[in-house]
């Protein structure tokens, strides 16, 4: 009876919770829709759309969604000219900065709050206009020493997130999923299902378009190597662009490692191919994927939206089939990764 008390209070607070969250993701929803009237834009265009999970920006980022394509070199000289500029900061504070120049609302400062009172990158600060312009205006990408491209704005977000984990352990308790893997995989791959079953992008014709387009190989890596750089066997005394230039001079060779590590996703291999277990598709990326796509369902309807219904988001908005689907997609995606990376 004990057990049954508290299963029953654990449930009772967990909806409570949702409620409470639902209330400030549809305020902030309210908010910035009423930002972009304003400013004449609509922040649900598919061109406003900077892809950590699709997260509407106050940086103006999701003005854009044409990637900046540049070389590691150029990333590197960035992250340089925003370390100058702040030659107090370390490698943490370095990242979160960069992120907040990027990625930086209300929501952002829901879930990073440990982070809240650091800065964005600023001209005030004598950091040029130009990289500014650069940190702003779209995803960065460029492709590591093995052709892959990656997205570095992934990687400094998942580094905040995994640097500052001041309300992490609350979240993970009442949902499962941590802020670090909300932010990263577990975020591309359930909003997938959110922005499908809502369909915000009527030129997409299939769940398998939304992915492509919603998870690309670039956003997918760079949730991996944001892991590998957090976790990577280092001096502590680094600076983050130190830290990233290590990486990719040899450390991005055991990324899966580190992503193995660090999210509980297993991997076996079977048929001189890599793949993704059984038990952890079972108990750790479905249950995750699952649960961040109804809050991000949540987060992308509006305010005065009855349909968008707690009890009834997932039966109303997509099915188990489209989750298996996006699951698999996901698993094929890193098979191909992962057998391809054993070759090297």
């Amino acid at each position: 009876m004990v057990m049954t008390n508290r299963s029953t209070v654990r449930v009772l607070t967990r909806r409570v919770i949702i409620t409470l969250i639902y209330l400030v993701v549809t305020s902030v929803n309210a908010d910035e829709k009423i930002q972009s009237q304003v400013k004449g834009s609509n922040t649900h265009n598919h061109n406003a759309i900077d892809r950590v999970w699709g997260m509407p920006s106050d940086s103006k980022a999701h003005l854009m969604s044409a990637p900046e394509t540049k070389s590691l070199e150029e990333v590197i000289d960035l992250i340089k000219a925003v370390e100058s500029a702040y030659p107090d900061d370390d490698w943490k504070v370095t990242a979160a900065r960069l992120r907040k120049t990027h990625y930086n609302s209300k929501l952002w400062d829901l879930l990073l709050i440990g982070s809240i009172d650091i800065e964005p990158a600023s001209v005030d600060k004598g950091v040029s206009p130009s990289v500014i312009s650069i940190l702003k205006k779209g995803n960065i990408v460029f492709k590591d020493p093995h052709g892959n491209a990656i997205d570095v704005t992934h990687v400094w977000a998942l580094i905040n997130a995994l640097s500052y984990p001041s309300i992490d352990t609350g979240i993970d308790d009442l949902s499962g999923i941590s802020v670090a893997d909300s932010i990263s995989w577990v975020g591309d791959i359930g909003s997938v299902l959110s922005e499908y079953g809502l369909k915000t992008r009527p030129h997409f014709d299939s769940l398998q378009q939304y992915f492509h387009g919603y998870s690309s190989g670039s956003d997918l890596y760079g949730d991996v190597d944001g892991y590998g750089v957090f976790h990577q066997s280092i001096d502590g005394g680094m600076s983050l662009s130190q830290r990233v230039e290590f990486y990719y001079q040899g450390n991005f060779k055991n990324r899966f490692d580190y992503y193995e590590k660090a999210t509980d996703i297993k991997f076996e291999e079977s048929k001189n191919e890599y793949t993704v277990s059984n038990l952890s598709v079972e108990n750790v990326i479905e249950p995750h994927v699952k649960k961040f796509a109804y809050f991000w369902t949540l987060h992308l309807c509006r305010a005065n939206e009855l349909e968008c219904v707690l009890d009834d988001v997932e039966k109303k908005f997509y099915t188990t089939k489209d989750i298996d689907t996006v699951i698999s997609l996901y698993s094929q995606w890193m098979t191909t990764q992962l057998t391809d990376a054993s070759r090297y």
